[in-house]
């Protein structure tokens, strides 16, 4: 008996609760049905729209030939990843360059340490040859002159031996860069077909789409001209494929014409079949058909 009783002592209270529920929504509703009958449709992105400045508060920017307007932030952030473009091209400009004229050292180096008797020829004369320039030729002329004539005799012989030494050493850095010309050739020609063999359809003008490319994503010419690892240039094309692949599915797609529209009825047989070389009995049906239809105009 007592949990009878406690059953209806407990739904009491319910029903007082739900009460103010009512009322908060009976309260909540005229403040949601309040619109101004003179107030501008509602804009979907008025919110989105809100949070941006006026319009007097930005500021046009051009990138790639294209002009656009955006908030003055947005404009000093572009701006500031620009310079740091340029400034990062220039770097690795810079860098190409320092590597170049180490690799170029390091050949000398490399060539002298290769042909050392010759170097170390040519720098034991220079040394004899400059204390001849300290000697007082005209004067000792008129107070020797056959121990300058003897003097003069050694210092051409040590520039005839230097002038040697010289030569050979010309002939063989001219040999060593000849050697080295053909390698590239054949690195090059190695190159050639194995991108022939790995990108259908290689050919001067996909190179030079390639080229162009490079340049257009920040590339130096002199980087690109020297190219002879086809793994790069095949890493190049597929990125360059996949631009490409993004542009189409991003372009918008052009308007298809409409198609003809065919009109059905007494009209449309007209506007296909001469009447004049329809048969007698077809032709009445096509002139009963005419009549009826200006009689429903009127």
């Amino acid at each position: 008996m007592e949990l009878e009783q406690s059953a209806p002592q407990n739904s009491a209270p319910e029903q007082q609760t739900a009460a103010p529920v009512v009322e908060e929504q009976t309260t909540t509703a005229p403040e949601a049905t309040q619109v101004d009958p003179n107030a501008p449709p509602a804009d979907e992105n008025a919110d989105i729209l809100s949070l941006l400045p006026a319009d007097d508060g930005l500021e046009e920017i051009e990138h790639e030939g294209i002009k656009a307007k955006v908030p003055k932030e947005l404009k000093e952030a572009f701006l500031r990843q620009q310079d740091y473009t340029r400034k990062t091209q220039e770097v690795a400009e810079q860098r190409r360059q320092i590597e170049a004229r180490a690799a170029e050292m390091q050949r000398q180096t490399q060539f002298q340490q290769q042909n050392i008797a010759e170097v170390a020829g040519i720098v034991s004369i220079d040394r004899q040859l400059a204390e001849y320039q300290k000697v007082d030729w005209p004067t000792l002329i008129s107070q020797n002159p056959q121990q300058a004539q003897m003097l003069d005799l050694q210092m051409r012989k040590l520039q005839g031996e230097r002038a040697q030494l010289a030569n050979s050493l010309t002939q063989k850095q001219q040999q060593q860069t000849l050697m080295e010309q053909q390698a590239t050739a054949r690195r090059i020609q190695d190159s050639q077909r194995e991108l022939e063999r790995d990108i259908k359809g290689w050919s001067p003008d996909v190179a030079r789409n390639l080229t162009d490319y490079g340049k257009k994503i920040g590339f130096p010419d002199e980087v690109l001209a020297n190219v002879t690892n086809p793994v790069f240039v095949k890493v190049l094309h597929k990125a360059y494929q996949l631009d490409q692949l993004l542009a189409q599915r991003t372009a918008k797609p052009k308007a298809q014409p409409a198609p003809p529209v065919t009109r059905v009825g007494a009209k449309a047989s007209t506007a296909v079949t001469d009447p004049d070389k329809l048969p007698a009995d077809e032709w009445m049906k096509h002139r009963e058909a005419q009549i009826a239809a200006r009689q429903k105009k009127r």
